[in-house]
């Protein structure tokens, strides 16, 4: 139920972002083994107006949109994923649904995640991958660090 939810979720969101700002990523992730991650983020960004002085401020405050992505460790797993992200001032967060493949097998997690950074520049993150499914995965823990860079 669970999973019919934030799917339904994803969907809802994909109009209004469809002519909203494209954010691609690189990212390196730490879960047992080394990944490199390639993501395109859709979404809207706010400023929120002005700073106290009445100046326009280009200092990003808020994004909310959807992503896709690929992860791989360059050995023998590799994954695409998608999911939603809301940041607001320093805190980022995600939920992304991972299909990994490795040798054969498939194993499909859940994985929310919170991070700090500056919007739409750069975030560093942590994150627990949970599956309904048997963990047929090795070297790839529950657990992760991640930091991000937007191109």
């Amino acid at each position: 139920m669970k999973y019919i939810f934030f799917t339904i979720l994803f969907f809802m969101n994909i109009p209004s972002c469809l002519s909203q700002e494209v954010h691609p990523s690189l990212s390196v992730i730490l879960q047992d083994r080394l990944f490199a991650d390639l993501t395109l983020n859709v979404g809207n960004s706010d400023t929120g107006g002005s700073d106290y002085s009445g100046n326009s401020s280009d200092i990003d405050i808020v994004f909310t949109g959807v992503f896709a992505g690929f992860e791989t460790d360059f050995i023998d797993t590799y994954a695409p994923k998608v999911g939603v992200e809301v940041s607001l001032l320093i805190i980022t967060t995600r939920f992304s649904v991972i299909s990994y493949f490795q040798n054969g097998n498939v194993t499909i997690r859940g994985l929310p995640e919170i991070g700090i950074g500056i919007i739409n520049k750069a975030t560093i993150s942590y994150g627990y991958g949970f599956s309904p499914h048997k963990n047929n995965l090795k070297n790839v823990s529950n657990h992760r660090l991640k930091l991000t860079v937007f191109l």
